[in-house]
């Protein structure tokens, strides 16, 4: 049997930290399944899932921690992975920028029973006005038992509403 674990980390951002956590999960003979890293403000942070032989996992979760002596902040939480794969909904939000406006979004979601799977965004300047405007990719997990089709319909009634200059584009 495999552990499914999720491994948060942070560190200065240096070169090499993502050879550190493979060569671990190598050694361990686990695989790397999910993850995303980014800079942030100069600090380098990250999400994975990795599976590990449970025969490997205290061993494991010993040699990570001892790539906290070269700075690295590593969290481990075992998981447990669900046995049906759920709906996700892809899409992307495009908006004037303002005060609030991940809130708005996170808080509609909510009410219509959306679980945020991913999340990244950013902030430029418009491309004629120069208006700052704000971007979303996000991907949502469905309540059980509804169809791709009417989730997408209730994401975009619920999404537009927030206001006038809102836009919704499903991938």
């Amino acid at each position: 049997m495999n552990s499914t674990l999720v491994i948060t980390i942070m560190s200065d951002d240096r070169p090499g930290i993502v050879n550190e956590l493979s060569t671990v999960i190598a050694q361990q003979k686990g695989s790397w399944l999910q993850s995303h890293f980014a800079d942030l403000a100069g600090k380098f942070t990250g999400i994975m899932t990795v599976s590990i032989p449970d025969d490997n996992r205290k061993t494991f979760i010993s040699a990570l921690s001892l790539l906290k002596h070269d700075g690295i902040d590593i969290r481990v939480e075992e998981t447990n992975m669900a046995s049906q794969a759920p709906t996700i909904i892809r899409f992307t939000v495009i908006a004037n920028d303002r005060v609030g406006i991940i809130n708005e979004i996170s808080a509609s979601l909510r009410t219509h029973n959306f679980s945020i799977h991913s999340l990244t965004t950013e902030t430029q300047s418009g491309s004629m006005s120069g208006i700052p405007m704000f971007s979303a990719k996000l991907s949502v997990i469905s309540e059980a038992g509804k169809s791709e089709e009417a989730a997408q319909h209730e994401l975009a009634d619920a999404l537009e509403a927030l206001s006038d200059d809102l836009m919704i584009e499903f991938k």
